[in-house]
């Protein structure tokens, strides 16, 4: 999903032990952004997006 919005992962952080991702991507702008967070959380995989 993240190569389809055309971004970069930048970093990845997994944590087996509580089923976690971290995923640090860098976007041309808000709008990307915006429209990747959506894509994300559309998803069924997913439980929660978030922009920090």
């Amino acid at each position: 999903m993240i190569a389809r919005h055309r971004t970069h992962i930048i970093n990845l952080r997994r944590d087996a032990r509580v089923h976690t991702n971290a995923t640090d991507v860098e976007v041309h702008d808000i709008q990307q952004l915006l429209h990747l967070i959506a894509a994300l959380r559309a998803l069924d995989a997913v439980n929660a997006v978030e922009r920090v």
